[in-house]
């Protein structure tokens, strides 16, 4: 037989009775423990049924708010203190090297304003690697002829890339003096190459690698329309997926054809001044990316990305006999803008042999000390989002009397670049230490296979993929102590709040 609704609600209502009566046998009141902490227990106490019914309406109505806010209160915390027993054995199976191999390698990440100077970077690696960002971080790597060619930069980007994702060999020149291995590029010939060390610019409005590239002189002005090309690939180095063409400073329209494998893209880069970008997606591979220029007046072109879309990318700036003194002809604010738009995390700033020579006593080695807490807080304007970390000069030796040794000014020269970054509050690694000290490129030099050159300078391919090693493994370890750190500190902040809300439990 079906029951028609008021047939059911009285039904219901004298069932509901029946079960108070039953309750009226209970104890007035029900209590039980709960444990949130080591040494916290909560003792709750709850109103029996009947006694709720006893009184009135409104005030049992309010009492049954009550004891469901607390049962709210009590299963939040419950999951706070989960999180944070999760929080300490995550900290606890965090490996750190602490034998005297690690120690003498390791980072000085000073610290500044409570703040480590490589947290920026870490933070956006964690956010990386625990699926909070979706974005590639990029790290420039400044220096001289010691990492030209993609020395030492070649081989980082491999571990940052096994380790976090990414591909491609990232920055490319339009032109250059050596071209690498990670790398292929053909170009016509009528490109004009500016540095902020060689052939100045006659601005201050250089890419973010310190070159302008154009196919026509800034100072000759006619309308004959010029054109250029450009072709890059890198098949001899992993996967890419995006293209990206860096210009800016642009006079006159400038059409840009684009053609990767096969597929042909149209572009016009519009008059304006500020910093612009050309991004293609295309299918992981190794495509030759190839760009046709059509214009009166050339913009001035900064060179092409190869990347991935998600992971680590390290473009390497290598200026031959640059002693750093060219970043200052660089805009900091126009820099501002290209570190911002390409996600820049990390700057590495690898100067000093250049002027090693001239580092003879105490008076020069302050003036050199003087020169990198400059360098060092102008990149900071530039990029206040960014972690920077330099790297101190290598030994190197000169001929004394018929024999190689090591400069006389060395040691005073590292120490002036360590107090600096000290001041600064930015990281620095002691390669001069690392390496062995004084005369240790003689003893580099002379291993088999050799880690130095015969110049007593420069490092071999070995030499150049060891200090590649060592400067990972310094940077994973200091990035650990970063993750310990940091979840040590959530876990704490969850036990804080914990206290704080089991004494306002009602």
């Amino acid at each position: 037989m079906r029951l028609n609704v008021p047939t059911k609600v009285i039904l219901l209502l004298i069932l509901l009775q029946i079960l108070i009566f039953c309750l009226s046998y209970w104890h007035e009141k029900v209590s039980f423990n709960l444990s949130v902490n080591q040494d916290k227990e909560i003792k709750m106490q709850f109103s029996s049924l009947p006694r709720l019914l006893g009184t009135t309406d409104y005030k049992a109505l309010a009492e049954i708010k009550r004891t469901q806010q607390r049962i709210e209160k009590l299963q939040n915390l419950v999951k706070k203190k989960q999180q944070a027993d999760s929080l300490k054995q995550q900290s606890q199976q965090i490996q750190i090297d602490t034998s005297q191999e690690a120690q003498k390698v390791k980072i000085h990440n000073y610290r500044k304003d409570s703040i480590f100077a490589l947290d920026k970077f870490f933070q956006a690696l964690y956010d990386l690697e625990t699926q909070k960002s979706k974005k590639l971080i990029r790290v420039a790597h400044y220096g001289d002829s010691q990492i030209e060619g993609d020395r030492i930069t070649l081989y980082l980007r491999k571990k940052f890339h096994k380790q976090f994702g990414g591909g491609g060999p990232g920055f490319i020149p339009i032109k250059d003096i050596y071209t690498p291995p990670a790398y292929s590029r053909e170009a016509s010939d009528n490109w004009i190459r500016y540095t902020m060390f060689h052939d100045i610019y006659i601005n201050n409005r250089y890419g973010y690698g310190g070159l302008v590239f154009r196919f026509s002189n800034p100072k000759i002005r006619d309308s004959t329309i010029k054109k250029a090309y450009i072709a890059v690939s890198s098949n001899k180095y992993g996967n890419y997926t995006r293209a990206a063409l860096l210009w800016g400073n642009t006079d006159t329209p400038c059409h840009v054809t684009t053609i990767i494998d096969g597929t042909v893209y149209q572009d016009n880069l519009p008059i304006q001044k500020e910093f612009g970008m050309i991004t293609h997606h295309f299918r992981a591979g190794v495509p030759v990316v190839r760009y046709e220029f059509n214009a009166a007046q050339s913009p001035d072109i900064y060179g092409i990305c190869l990347d991935d879309t998600i992971g680590v990318q390290i473009d390497n700036f290598a200026l031959r006999g640059h002693g750093g003194q060219g970043i200052f002809k660089m805009s900091a604010e126009y820099l501002k803008s290209q570190y911002k738009a390409l996600n820049t995390k990390l700057i590495i700033l690898q100067y000093g042999g250049n002027g090693i020579p001239y580092v003879t006593g105490e008076e020069s080695a302050a003036q050199f000390e003087a020169f990198f807490y400059e360098m060092v807080m102008f990149m900071k304007r530039a990029n206040p989002d960014a972690s920077i970390l330099m790297i101190s000069a290598s030994d190197m030796a000169h001929k004394v009397d018929g024999h190689y040794q090591s400069y006389s000014g060395l040691g005073l020269a590292v120490n002036a670049q360590r107090r600096a970054c000290e001041r600064a509050g930015v990281a620095f690694w002691n390669l001069f230490e690392v390496m062995g000290g004084q005369g240790s490129i003689l003893d580099w030099a002379n291993q088999n296979p050799p880690l130095a050159t015969s110049d007593f300078i420069h490092f071999s391919e070995k030499g150049c993929a060891l200090v590649a090693d060592l400067l990972y493994d310094a940077l994973m370890n200091e990035y650990a102590l970063f993750k310990k750190r940091i979840i040590q500190q959530r876990a704490k902040s969850l036990e804080k709040d914990i206290h704080h809300e089991i004494k306002r439990l009602p």
